[in-house]
């Protein structure tokens, strides 16, 4: 586990990566949120890589979104509106 401010919920020294959880009840906000914790994952203090789950559980489906993302990659998140 991460503490409070660290930017992900757990990291691994082994794999120098974090894993940032994360979920909604909304199905159609799934991708924005997943885009949202793939920036904050990536601002982690130790500069490692990133591992990000997004749930969606809502009466019009379930979906999960896993993805890794390198370091590298946080000059080129952009949100979406």
């Amino acid at each position: 586990m991460t503490n409070y401010g660290e930017r992900a919920d757990y990291r691994s020294l082994d794999m120098q990566s974090v894993l940032e959880i994360s979920g909604t009840e909304t199905l159609s906000a799934l991708m924005r949120r997943h885009q949202q914790k793939v920036e904050q994952a990536l601002k982690n203090p130790f500069g490692f890589d990133a591992y990000i789950v997004v749930c969606a559980f809502s009466e019009s489906g379930h979906r999960i979104r896993f993805s890794f993302h390198q370091l590298e990659e946080l000059s080129h998140v952009k949100l979406e509106d």
